[in-house]
């Protein structure tokens, strides 16, 4: 970039021209080179899915996921601005490198017999190509379940789907789940929204002792309320079996959210031990509301972003590094805030790259005369956070336009030669989502090769 000075406006002025434009350089995000294809665009009217969540990349290279509407299922409630109860698909890789993926609905969810609805979360996949996730709703009470799809014992017949655990009305446990993650032994960890002791829950599944048999579930922390409430987004599992997550909110003292460590008893049938690495205090100084989980880097570093707060409000990332002695704070630099246009607003999810950057998607800003009509919200960014010098800089690797995708809102899947695998909730090249304005697509998979 080349910077002029007007002549006679002395030295120290120029500096402080030159000082201004470098640092609005830096934090504008500069376009880096990338490259973002459409492998999927959601259609309508046809039995295919609606809003694709996050996504998780089998070992034999073929993309799951889940979408949140859609589908040939009936549900008695269109909750989630889609017709049909949401799908499991599957995308798989073409034979010769830049040939077609073929997508193909796993399974359609109907909330009959014990079935969930409308998926939350992203999926994880087994050791044996079996699929895990979450609903929200349906189960045999009705408020959310824990589903297994099983791969086809023969090559054309149907994959086999079931909830492992049905969420219900009971007093003191968890409701509404939300994404799971594996843990070792094939035992999932996930969130609950709401119930517990009235604010949430955390939950361990634990598989049975032989195929077929019953999933144990117990509630191993429940929040009461107060400096914690509410948590969100999926967990993350750290190397000493500890469990990282985040909270939407707090009380009226500290109600910007937390982030939060769930650490596993000394001895079985002890307790597990929770405490608030830290408390968001909002503001141009911390973030405040995080909507996502965190990502842990080399050290026990603790990476997250929040939807608001920051310079500008438009979000933040942090990071948070452990104490150098038992028992002392946890230490929380924000490492970017977000200015929102072209630089991106409300942050999501984040995934470390293998050269420590971090990578991660802006649900809004970006082109904010993006179509579908976004404006002036954008359809937003994926971008890059890099390290140097000791300041992170941000650059923007792709800026959705619509037919591209709109609204990118899950976590970036790692991908077996570099490239990473992502979500638009709207935007693509088909049809609109029923009964949702026809200005709105029902969203996308894409590939990003940074």
């Amino acid at each position: 970039m080349t910077i002029g000075c007007i002549a006679g406006g002395g030295l120290v002025a120029c500096r402080a021209l030159v000082t201004a434009l470098l640092i609005a350089a830096v934090q504008s995000g500069a376009q880096a080179a990338a490259t973002l294809t459409n492998l999927h665009s959601f259609p309508s009217y046809s039995g295919d899915g609606q809003n694709p969540l996050s996504v998780a990349v089998g070992s034999n290279g073929s993309i799951y996921g889940v979408t949140q509407a859609g589908g040939t299922g009936v549900c008695y409630a269109v909750t989630f601005g889609g017709s049909g109860c949401g799908t499991i698909f599957e995308l798989t890789p073409p034979a010769v490198e830049g040939g077609v993926w073929n997508e193909t609905v796993l399974y359609s969810f109907t909330d009959e017999n014990g079935d969930g609805a409308f998926p939350n979360g992203g999926v994880v996949v087994g050791a044996n190509g079996e699929i895990y996730g979450t609903t929200q709703l349906g189960g045999s009470a009705g408020y959310g379940a824990v589903f297994e799809l099983l791969p086809p014992a023969a090559a054309g017949s149907p994959w086999t789907e079931q909830a492992i655990y049905s969420f219900g009305a009971v007093q003191g446990y968890g409701q509404v789940p939300q994404g799971v993650i594996a843990g070792p032994n094939g035992v999932l960890y996930g969130t609950t929204a709401e119930g517990g002791a009235g604010f949430g829950s955390i939950y361990e599944l634990t598989p049975p002792a032989t195929p077929g048999g019953v999933w144990s579930e117990a509630d191993i922390y429940s929040f009461a309320g107060g400096i914690s409430e509410y948590p969100n987004g999926d967990l993350t599992l750290g190397p000493s079996g500890a469990v990282y997550g985040t909270t939407e909110s707090g009380d009226i003292v500290s109600g910007y959210g937390t982030v939060f460590e769930l650490k596993p008893p000394a001895a079985a049938g002890d307790a597990w031990t929770f405490s608030n690495l830290h408390i968001f205090r909002g503001g141009k100084g911390d973030g405040s509301y995080p909507q996502v989980g965190v990502v842990i880097g080399k050290g026990g570093l603790v990476y997250g972003a929040t939807e608001l707060g920051g310079s500008s409000g438009n979000g933040t990332v942090f990071e948070l590094q452990p104490p150098g002695a038992p028992g002392a704070h946890w230490t929380e630099t924000l490492l970017y805030s977000f200015l929102g246009a072209s630089n991106g607003a409300d942050p999501g999810a984040l995934i470390l790259a293998k050269n420590g950057t971090l990578l991660g998607v802006t649900e809004g800003g970006g082109d904010l005369n993006c179509d579908p009509h976004q404006a002036p919200g954008g359809c937003g960014i994926v971008f890059e956070l890099t390290s140097g010098a000791g300041a992170w800089t941000q650059s923007v690797l792709h800026t959705f336009t619509g037919p591209d995708g709109a609204q990118p809102n899950g976590l970036l899947a790692r991908g077996p030669d570099g490239a990473f695998f992502g979500t638009t909730y709207l935007g693509g090249t088909n049809a609109a989502c029923e009964p949702v304005s026809a200005s709105y697509p029902c969203g996308t998979v894409f590939l990003l090769r940074p």
